[in-house]
C-alpha cells in the first residue's frame, strides 16, 4: 500500500515538473524569436538606408542612371559581346 502512494505521488510530481518545464521552455522561445524578428527588422532598415546611400551616391558620381551595353562592358572590364553571354 506504501508503494503504491509513493508511485502516484511521484507520477504526479513529475508531471508537474514536465508542464512547468515546458512553460518555462515555451516562454523562452516565445522571447528569443520575438528578440530575433525585432534584430532582423532593424538590420533591414540599415540594409535599405545603405542601399538607398550607395544609388544616391552612384547617380551622383555618373550622372545617369543607365549605362549602355558599351559603358556596361567598359566598366566590368569584359567584352560587351561577354556581356551579352553572361545577360
Amino acid at each position: 500500500m506504501l508503494k503504491e502512494k509513493m508511485l502516484v505521488i511521484s507520477i504526479f510530481c513529475l508531471s508537474i515538473s514536465i508542464v512547468i518545464s515546458v512553460l518555462i521552455i515555451e516562454k523562452g522561445i516565445k522571447n528569443n524569436g520575438e528578440y530575433v524578428s525585432s534584430r532582423l527588422s532593424v538590420m533591414s532598415g540599415k540594409l535599405n538606408k545603405i542601399s538607398n546611400s550607395l544609388s544616391y551616391m552612384n547617380n551622383k558620381v555618373n550622372g545617369k542612371n543607365s549605362y549602355s551595353s558599351a559603358e556596361a562592358a567598359e566598366y566590368l572590364g569584359i567584352t560587351w559581346e561577354k556581356l551579352y553571354e553572361i545577360g
